[in-house]
């Protein structure tokens, strides 16, 4: 199954779907109606038929092709698609391909992988263009849900002040360091007066007789 989204603008979003085989018309309608209530959008101009890639088809290379218009799926300016009400419009399929075409460059808001035990997606976005891959695995559309945006990342926690040495290991680092200080002046006051007392005294000549 691929779904492609032509995002001309937030408003105006021209879809198609094309299902792997031949489908009955009526069933795709009803589908799109399914759509249309879980997007909680107006869809217009809708058109089902069948087509194949060779020229003189037989019926079982034909595949059901459906298009219509509608919007908001894809918010250009969050740079988000919402690919829940796909998901669930889809939910007995096993793997849904999402195409989203853009108008310009957007920036890709939305997650890059993410997984429940009821499906798993995956994008590569480029950008001009975003492709989804949607793996569904429970065939239930109340339980599929792809939230909008990824989290945006923490910043990082400031580094802890360093722990203050309680009052009384302040003091004794206080008097530690003054006695290394008082030992240090006493150290070499004693050297000082040591060279001086070895210094030798010159006694004053006495005249020869």
């Amino acid at each position: 199954m691929v779904v492609v989204i032509q995002a001309q603008s937030d408003e105006v979003q021209p879809m198609s779907w094309t299902f792997g085989k031949r489908v009955p018309h009526q069933a795709v309608r009803e589908r799109i109606a399914r759509f249309e209530q879980w997007s909680k959008r107006v869809v217009a101009a809708v058109e089902v038929g069948d087509d194949s890639l060779a020229v003189n088809a037989k019926p079982n290379e034909l595949f059901t092709v459906a298009s219509f218009v509608s919007g908001g799926l894809v918010n250009l300016k969050e740079g988000t698609v919402d690919l829940t009400p796909l998901a669930r419009t889809f939910a007995d399929l096993p793997v849904v391909h999402v195409y989203v075409l853009l108008p310009r460059k957007v920036e890709y808001a939305g997650y890059f992988w993410y997984g429940t035990p009821h499906l798993q997606m995956w994008t590569d976005a480029q950008p001009t263009i975003w492709r989804t891959v949607l793996n569904i695995y429970t065939p239930d559309p109340a339980v599929l849900e792809i939230p909008l945006k990824r989290p945006k990342p923490q910043p990082e926690a400031p580094p802890a002040p360093a722990a203050r040495p309680p009052l009384g290991g302040l003091i004794t680092l206080i008097l530690l360091a003054a006695l290394l200080v008082g030992a240090g002046i006493f150290w070499a006051t004693k050297k000082l007066l040591k060279r001086q007392t070895e210094i030798p005294t010159v006694q004053p000549e006495t005249e020869i007789q």
